[in-house]
This record gives C-alpha cells, sequence and structure tokens, in this order.
C-alpha cells in the first residue's frame, strides 16, 4: 500500500510540474515530422497506417512505433492544437518515474543496508530525475516523445533482467532464458524502434548488473554467465564496432551537411557533457533549450578541452576502480556515460540538445536519494532536507513549464538566453512580424545578420519583413546572396525560400522581387560548394531552374531543367510534381514526355531493407500507389493536349 501510494504522489508531482506548459504550441521538428500525419490522408484504414508508419526518415529505423504513438492525439495533419499531444508526453514522463521509482525500489530491496528504506530511496531517486527542469526541453517538446518512448522500453528491458537474474539464481535456467530475451532483445528492438539510441539498453543493462546486481554473488549461475555474455556484452562490443565502422561516412557527412568536421564535433563533446552536468548540479526554470547553434566549435585541442577529456577519463577509472566501495556513486557515473555512447560521440548529430540526458541522467540521483532517505548522521532531518529539494524542484519545473505553455513569452525568454544563436533570434523576430512588432523585429534580425552575415535563416527572415513592408529592394537582395554564397548550411532552408520566392511576382506578395531577381539570387546558390555538394542539392538547383523557367512561359527550358532533376535522383513524387506543373502551365505533352523519362529510369525494384525509406518506397510500390497516381496524372495530361491540339 505505502508503495502504491508513493507511486500516486509521483504522477501526481510530476504531472502538476508540467501541467502548464500543455498550452504551448508546436515548435520546430515538430513541423518537419508530424505532418506524416495527413500525408497519405487521414490516417483511419489500414493502407493509410502502413503508409504512415513507414514514412519515418529520422533513423534507419524510420521511429515506428514513435510514429504509431502520435495517433493516439491526431489521424491527420495540421490538428487543432498541440494539446493533445503534450498531455500524452506528459503521462509518458510520469509512467517512466513510477518505472523507475520500481527499478531502484527493486535493486535497493537486493543491495541495500538493513538500516535503509528501499521505497523511500526509490521515491526521492525518481522525484529527483522526474521533476528536475532539464526535462522541459523533453517532455514538452512533442517530437521527444520519442525519446521518452525509448527511455520508456529501456526501464522495461531493466526490470526484465531483474526478473531474468532472479530466475537463473533460483535454478530456473528455462524462466530465465525466457525475461533475458525479452529485456535484452525484445525491449532493445521496442526501444530501437522508438528511437535509435535504444541500442544502448544492452550496455546498459551490462553496466547495472556488473557494478550493482553482482554485489553479494557468492557463485554466479553459468546460465546467467553466458546470458550476460551473449545478450549484453557481445551487443555492445558490436554496437562499438558499428560507432568506429560508421567514423567514415560520418566525416563525409559533416563535411556535407554540418558547418563544422566531425572532429571539432568529438573535441567539443567533453565540455558540452559537463555543460549537461551543470545544468543537471544547478538547475534553472529556463535555459536556451533547442537554441545552441550559436555555439563555437573547437578546431584544436586546447586546454580547456584537455582538460575535460581528462577528467572523463579520470572520472571513469575511478568509477570502476571504486565500484565495489561505492557502488551507486559508479553506477550514477558509468550509466550517465553510456547513455551518452551514441549521441555524443561520432553520430554527426547537432552539437547540444538537453534532451540527451533523459535517459542517461535516470540513475543520476540515486547516490544523493540513499542519502536523503535516512540513516545516522540526522536520521530524523534528511528525509525533510530531500522533500525541499524536491519541492524546489517542481516549482522551478512548474515555473519553467508556464513560459513552454506561451509561446511567444518562450521565444522572448530564448532570444534573451541565447543571443547568439540566430536561430533563437529568427524564432523570436517571426513570432514579432506575427504580432505586427516589425519595428521590432527588424532590429533583432538587423543586429543578428550584422554580426553572422552568412546566416542564411536570418536572412531570409529579414527580407520577408521587407516584403511585407513594401520594402523590398536592392539591398535586401545583396542581402541574400551574400547569405546564399557564404552560408555553411541551410541547404534546405534555401531550397524552401527560394522556391515561394518564384511565386512572388506573381502573386505579388513581394513587391520588387521579380523573376530577374530570384534567378540572380540562385546563382548566388549556385556558388556556394558546401550547399550545392550532394546530388540532393543538385536536384534542389534543377528543379528551381525548372520552376523559374515555367514563371518565364519557357516550356521547353522548364522539362529539360526537370528531366535533370529527376536523372539526379529518380523519385515518383518527384516526376509527377514536375509533370503536373508543366501540365498546369500548358505544356502537357511536355509532362508526358517526363513522365515517359520517369518510366524508364525508374526500372529497379525496391526491396524492403535495410533501412525503413526502402521499406516505405518497397511499400508504395506493392500498394501500386505511385502507378494509380501517375495514370491519373497521364490521363489528365493526356486530355489536356489533346485539346489543345484539337483548338483552331
Amino acid at each position: 500500500m505505502r508503495t502504491s501510494l508513493l507511486a500516486a504522489a509521483l504522477v501526481c508531482l510530476t504531472g502538476a510540474a508540467f501541467w502548464p506548459g500543455v498550452h504551448g504550441g508546436f515548435l520546430f521538428d515538430d513541423f518537419a515530422n508530424l505532418p506524416d500525419l495527413g500525408a497519405y490522408g487521414p490516417v483511419d484504414n489500414l493502407r493509410t497506417l502502413l503508409l504512415y508508419l513507414t514514412s519515418g526518415k529520422a533513423d534507419p529505423t524510420g521511429r515506428p512505433l514513435a510514429l504509431l504513438t502520435f495517433l493516439i492525439d491526431a489521424r491527420n495533419w495540421p490538428p487543432a492544437s498541440a494539446f493533445s499531444f503534450k498531455v500524452t508526453n506528459i503521462a509518458i514522463h510520469a509512467l517512466n518515474a513510477v518505472l523507475l521509482f520500481g527499478l531502484v525500489q527493486r535493486i535497493e530491496r537486493r543491495i541495500a543496508p538493513a538500516n535503509t528504506n528501499p521505497a523511500r530511496v526509490a521515491a526521492f531517486a525518481a522525484a529527483l530525475w522526474a521533476v528536475h527542469p532539464l526535462m522541459l526541453s523533453t517532455t514538452l517538446y512533442v517530437v521527444q516523445r520519442e525519446t521518452m518512448l525509448a527511455g520508456t522500453f529501456m526501464l522495461a528491458g531493466l526490470h526484465l533482467w531483474l526478473g531474468a537474474r532472479a530466475r537463473f539464481e533460483t535454478g530456473n535456467p528455462r524462466g530465465g532464458w525466457i525475461f533475458a530475451l525479452a529485456a535484452a532483445g525484445g525491449c532493445t528492438l521496442l526501444a530501437t524502434l522508438c528511437k535509435a539510441n535504444g541500442a544502448l539498453l544492452p550496455l546498459l543493462i551490462l553496466v547495472v548488473d556488473a557494478v550493482v546486481l553482482r554485489r553479494g554473488d557468492v557463485t554466479t549461475p553459468r546460465p546467467l554467465s553466458r546470458a550476460r555474455v551473449v545478450l549484453l556484452m557481445l551487443p555492445a562490443a558490436l554496437l562499438v564496432a558499428y560507432l568506429v565502422w560508421l567514423i567514415p561516412s560520418a566525416m563525409r557527412a559533416a563535411a556535407e551537411f554540418r558547418p563544422w568536421t566531425l572532429g571539432e564535433r568529438v573535441l567539443a563533446q567533453p565540455l558540452i557533457v559537463l555543460d549537461y552536468v551543470r545544468l543537471l548540479a544547478l538547475p534553472r526554470a529556463l535555459t536556451a533549450g533547442l537554441f545552441q547553434d550559436g555555439m563555437a566549435v573547437r578546431g584544436a585541442l586546447d586546454l580547456a578541452t584537455l582538460a575535460a577529456i581528462a577528467f572523463w577519463i579520470a572520472l571513469a577509472v575511478a568509477a570502476v576502480r571504486l565500484r565495489r566501495r561505492w557502488p551507486l556513486a559508479s553506477v550514477a557515473v558509468l550509466f550517465f556515460m553510456a547513455g551518452h555512447l551514441l549521441e555524443s560521440t561520432v553520430v554527426p548529430l547537432e552539437l547540444y540538445f538537453e534532451h540527451r540526458n533523459y535517459v542517461p541522467a535516470m540513475l543520476l540521483f540515486w547516490p544523493l536519494a540513499r542519502w536523503l532517505a535516512g540513516g545516522e548522521p540526522y536520521a530524523r532531518i534528511k528525509p525533510v532536507v530531500g522533500a525541499a529539494i524536491v519541492a524546489v524542484l517542481a516549482v522551478t519545473t512548474h515555473l519553467g513549464a508556464r513560459t513552454w505553455g506561451d509561446t511567444y513569452r518562450l521565444a522572448q525568454t530564448w532570444a534573451l538566453l541565447a543571443p547568439d544563436s540566430p536561430r533563437a533570434q529568427t524564432f523570436a523576430a517571426r513570432l514579432e512580424m506575427g504580432r505586427g512588432d516589425y519595428a521590432g523585429a527588424e532590429r533583432r534580425l538587423a543586429r543578428t545578420l550584422a554580426a553572422r552575415p552568412d546566416e542564411i535563416q536570418v536572412a531570409f527572415a529579414l527580407a520577408d519583413l521587407y516584403c511585407d513592408t513594401d520594402r523590398y529592394g536592392p539591398e535586401a537582395e545583396a542581402m541574400v546572396k551574400t547569405a546564399l554564397a557564404t552560408a555553411g548550411n541551410g541547404n534546405r532552408l534555401s531550397f524552401d525560400w527560394l522556391s515561394s520566392s518564384i511565386d512572388s511576382p506573381r502573386t505579388g506578395n513581394c513587391p520588387g522581387l521579380d523573376a530577374d531577381g530570384v534567378e540572380r539570387m540562385l546563382q548566388a546558390l549556385r556558388s556556394n560548394a558546401k550547399l550545392t555538394a550532394s546530388a540532393g542539392r543538385k536536384q534542389d538547383i534543377a528543379y528551381l531552374e525548372g520552376r523559374l523557367a515555367l514563371e518565364r512561359g519557357d516550356g521547353a527550358a522548364a522539362a529539360a531543367a526537370f528531366d535533370r532533376n529527376l536523372r539526379l535522383l529518380t523519385r515518383p513524387e518527384v516526376a509527377l510534381n514536375q509533370a503536373a506543373m508543366l501540365g498546369n502551365a500548358g505544356f502537357a505533352s511536355l509532362g508526358l514526355a517526363h513522365l515517359d523519362l520517369f518510366r524508364q529510369l525508374y526500372s529497379r525494384a525496391y526491396r524492403p531493407w535495410p533501412d525503413m525509406p526502402k521499406v516505405h518506397a518497397w511499400l508504395m510500390q506493392k500498394l501500386k500507389y505511385w502507378d494509380r497516381e501517375i495514370d491519373a496524372l497521364r490521363a489528365s495530361l493526356a486530355a489536356d493536349a489533346a485539346a489543345k491540339e484539337s483548338t483552331p
């Protein structure tokens, strides 16, 4: 009964701390990932469900299990609001808090001294983690449900490993193997289908098993030793080998898509992870949150980087050597470091995100919780101090959540906390523009662009402001051209902005911007080797050239550019879009020829491996989705071409 009451109190405390944030809106990657909810129509039948679940591109797995849970909140896009999504996120976070409470309590019952209260230790450990304000940017950022769900299955896997151990130790090897396979196999698979760092589960189980669960073992049953080797050590070794194998391709990806090299990223991580520790130890209601793009990378091994590397090496060595004397401190350190193995090493992700601490920090407060739970000296005072710390964290998180619940206020706060972040300043400026505060937005953007003239997003936002206020002219064009020619990243953003700009002369959205101006900006983009290195970016440029030719009424030039685009990357959705544009512009015959070219190029059959995009392409092929779409468009274009030929 006491355990149930503590778990219920933990859920209520977590919900109360985060609840004000449910009124906030969608942010950034939400808009990049959630629109798949409506990409193939409302998800209300098996066909659209399968197409939706295989549409993910974030990991090789596509994160289909996480995508499935978004259907709890909406079946189409855009939904009415983000409210339901955020409520579900808070519920998942509360569930994880209860799972962590149960895990620590089960381990405490196994290893704790006689005078320790396992339920109290577990309650403090789970509460200190659950209501910590650093969890705001995971829980209230809708798309980071993927991180939380991976954590759910990782916690479940740790629980199942405890069950496996108990069965091995009581002479039930069959039951032990079943539970061990479910833990290290089934839960790892489920966690990885939510987010790739779920693949860390065998390593995390190994850390907990080796440091705390083996304490007091007189003998280890042989089946348990075998399970540990096969299901924990071997997958952990394979994961490390995979990261080493990944380095060459990661170096190429970083050089192509990031403003830093892979070496610069690796050198930056020791200091970045130290900063995570600072925020965990000295919590704040609000941080710069999602806006860490102003962070400067260190190109060489300077003194601060060397000191950070030495610190982490020394800490890891100390944790291993002192694991018998201070097991809780050792497991907290090693679990934290192991939890950062994927996202804070050689995978060329962005440098810094707070949500990367969600799983690694789960055991970090356990040593403090053991001390706070009681025992001499100050046995009566320590639980009171612990309750006060939890209360302060909960109130701090509640205050931060109130800001998360007001998107405009959140943007202003982030802009203040991250003055060197172009993203933060652009986000705040666009919301200011939405409220009619063009003067404030212009001051903010002009100041940021003066410091970073190569920042595409800032230049585009300022150009949009000039368009909205009928002030777009040569000075604005020069500003955009400078950013396009010198930017180190922003590939897709360039494509999207130039694509929308092509329509401006026809729609009148931006007086002063004409087709010749778009052509000059496109030429500036062509001169930037960084933004045009990949086949995908060359394809984007060919598409923009075709769009621009259509705006000028030159069907032959447009068809030539679209054909070049299709030869670079042959995709059915590209062919359909371009053929439809040719038809809508009055060049139906050219549209039909473009579809014929697609039929010639699109000859290979997709196989459902090795990643989710290929599974999705294979499924689209099996369902004849593109065949039906192309046949329908072909019929329409043929009718238009025949009508044009019969017209005198």
